[in-house]
């Protein structure tokens, strides 16, 4: 076989040869017989480029990816990704997509040339820049970056990370079209997905993920919104410790779009950014925020529970979902919310100020002012949904964050009353609430931690079924139970 032979065909051949490669026996011969030398050196045609390199994917082994690097094919492979034929370029970038997944050593063959590449063009050796005349392309184009930045984000770029900021270039707005195009793509939502979260493990690249995922939050469509918020409850979520990320919680919290973001996915029905809210306003991360710099969860609930935002109506919806992801997702964020101990607010602050008891109870911890987040969600109908949840409901998770969420609303006086007012009319009534809650002490379906909230709720409500005691010394310095913090296993 011969390069002149394959000039005489011109592309029809080469397109021919593309089919019978797709039959392994003809592969095989093919392989044997040098068809990968001879496409690699039709590179450089630049009428033959997209065929040859359709034939180079055809062609994907192994064998064939070493083949290809002693032919000298990857450097012109890398040229074709700024070939002026939109085909071409697409060609290119699959084929390099494909050798690169069968071979771990031509995808570090690929990450060179294109640094090489770059630093002859540029002057930076950014591989995503690279790719720049794919992001700007047919959605085709985009798919088949995304592809390539998979595999690349997922081997070299996870030994020289300083090869792979962002800045600079359209990557994270091509790979955040391909997130949310169409949800039927789901290859290429996948690719596009662990590319983003690969490139967000960079602090330097988590600004602009962050800020463009909260973006996408309020503008993309419903199926957009579901992908990015569970790309952003992903990133929020530091699974080897249980706890939330900081820094990305950082970033989220220093946007202006977080709270709208929020707003418009739980609108949406997503699941996730009830776990965004959930992950948000996690008090784990508190004792190594002075290391971390994280961000001040009593803060962000107080914006997330503004009235303007609707957060409180939308997690209460998602309760009453048949989804079991989306009741634990929602009873989890309502369970962190009800965490909050940070007082009163300055409205009641200054009635107590001028000798109003009614604030003076809520400094000590037994009444819940009505404008922070636990008093919004106790002037929500969340206690009754709450307790219908952990009565209806048999998923571990689910139960749990319903038990902390109810611990905490036992926290103060006025919680502790609505919820025995809810336990009361609830229809299997206080008696089967009581019978509940013991059968979750007893039993081993939750932790310790919620083992011990569900023994609180218990002994609150007992206690108030007695005669309450006048105030003294004593109760004035009762303290509420610790907080329990709800973050489910990612």
């Amino acid at each position: 076989m011969e390069v002149a032979a394959y000039r005489n065909g011109c592309t029809y051949k080469i397109w021919q040869l593309q089919g019978l490669a797709k039959d392994p026996a003809c592969r095989e011969y093919l392989l044997r017989e040098g068809a990968v030398g001879i496409a690699a050196q039709l590179l450089s045609d630049q009428q033959l480029g997209e065929n040859s390199a359709g034939l180079l994917r055809c062609l994907v082994s192994p064998e064939g990816s070493q083949k290809l690097i002693e032919a000298g094919g990857v450097d012109r492979l890398v040229k074709l990704l700024s070939a002026d034929s939109a085909k071409t370029r697409e060609a290119a970038a699959l084929a390099l997509y494909h050798m690169s997944a069968a071979s771990p050593a031509f995808c570090t063959e690929v990450f060179t040339s294109m640094c090489k590449a770059m630093l002859e063009k540029r002057g930076d050796a950014l591989v995503l820049a690279a790719l720049e005349p794919l992001y700007h392309g047919e959605p085709e184009e985009g798919l088949a970056a995304a592809y390539l930045l998979n595999v690349l984000t997922a081997g070299p770029a996870q030994q020289w990370p300083d090869y792979f900021i962002c800045a600079g270039t359209n990557a994270v707005l091509s790979l955040m079209q391909q997130l949310t195009m169409d949800s039927s793509r789901t290859a290429g939502v996948y690719a596009a997905s662990c590319a983003l979260t690969c490139l967000a493990a960079l602090p330097v690249n988590q600004p602009a993920i962050v800020q463009e995922l909260l973006s996408v939050l309020q503008r993309g469509n419903e199926s957009g919104k579901q992908q990015t918020g569970l790309l952003l409850w992903r990133l929020l979520n530091a699974g080897a410790t249980a706890s939330t990320n900081p820094a990305v919680a950082a970033q989220c919290a220093a946007s202006h779009d977080l709270v709208p973001g929020i707003s418009w996915a739980l609108h949406a029905q997503s699941w996730a950014a009830a776990g965004i809210v959930q992950a948000l306003t996690y008090d784990g991360h508190r004792v190594t925020n002075s290391v971390t710099k994280g961000p001040d969860s009593d803060a962000i609930r107080l914006r997330i529970v503004a009235p303007e935002a609707n957060v409180i109506p939308q997690l209460i919806t998602l309760l009453g979902s048949q989804d079991t992801q989306a009741q634990a997702a929602a009873a989890h964020a309502l369970a962190n919310l009800t965490a909050y101990r940070s007082g009163s607010c300055e409205a009641c602050s200054k009635a107590q100020r001028i000798g109003n008891f009614a604030p003076f109870a809520q400094q000590r911890g037994q009444a819940a002012c009505p404008h922070q987040p636990q008093g919004r969600v106790l002037n929500s109908t969340a206690p009754s949904e709450v307790l219908r949840l952990l009565m209806a409901s048999n998923d571990s998770a689910v139960v749990s964050a319903c038990v902390a969420a109810i611990s905490n609303l036992c926290a103060t006086e006025e919680g502790q009353s609505r919820v025995h007012d809810e336990a009361k009319r609830a229809p299997v009534g206080m008696e089967g609430v009581k019978a509940r809650l013991l059968q979750l002490v007893s039993g081993k379906v939750l932790s310790v931690r919620c083992q011990d909230a569900a023994r609180n709720v218990l002994v609150r409500l007992e206690s108030h079924n007695r005669k309450a005691p006048p105030i003294s010394l004593m109760t004035l310095l009762l303290q509420p139970p610790t907080p329990v913090p709800a973050f489910p296993e990612p």
